[in-house]
């Protein structure tokens, strides 16, 4: 069994502004001097939670977040294009009051996340191309590290994708973001991509 522990990313400037970030990698999703000093307190967590490897997604929001965790032991960070945020295509950097304004049909309220169909006039990724490549990546990494324990340095969207898939449901928009900073826990049996959810979003 695999254990794995989701972290969203520390907050960063376009989370205070409420900017849909997706893709974006600008100064504007940095993390805030707040968010860095918040994101230490995590340093401890390889030690507690015995971490074995950490995977990170390469925007630089999570690669500041998994650098500053992983100071004292930087030869267990790896980076990943699969852990990437979900692409908003032309939504990448726009203010979501102004998404709701425009798109309101694309964007739902109570969960503060676009739907499903949303790519179709965002022209961003689809649900269905971000899911795959996160299976995969569960999938594989299930296999090359059983029995071991990684940390995952990642984002609201990915979260929500793998947390749904172990509840077999097709979107993970049907679930409130995780906080920056909260943790997920799954349990995934080698070569599967679906898992056992143990917490979510927690502190």
């Amino acid at each position: 069994m695999t254990i794995f522990y989701l972290l969203r990313h520390g907050q960063t400037y376009a989370n205070q502004k409420g900017i849909l970030q997706g893709c974006l990698n600008t100064s504007l999703t940095y993390l805030t001097p707040a968010a860095r000093q918040a994101t230490q307190r995590y340093q401890n967590f390889l030690d507690s939670r015995k971490i074995d490897q950490v995977f990170s997604s390469p925007l630089i929001r999570a690669v500041q977040t998994s650098q500053i965790i992983c100071h004292h032991d930087p030869q267990i960070l790896h980076f990943d294009n699969r852990l990437t945020e979900l692409s908003y295509g032309q939504w990448n950097g726009m203010a979501l009051t102004e998404i709701k304004q425009r798109f309101a049909r694309y964007f739902d309220p109570f969960f503060q996340e676009v739907v499903v169909s949303s790519s179709e006039i965002s022209q961003g990724e689809s649900f269905a191309h971000a899911q795959a490549r996160v299976y995969d990546f569960l999938q594989k990494q299930s296999v090359s590290f059983p029995q071991q324990r990684l940390l995952l340095v990642t984002h609201g969207w990915i979260i929500k994708t793998i947390v749904a898939h172990c509840f077999e449901q097709v979107a993970g928009n049907i679930f409130l973001t995780p906080a920056n900073l909260s943790v997920t826990k799954i349990e995934v049996t080698p070569g599967n991509s679906c898992g056992r959810v143990i917490y979510f979003n927690q502190f």
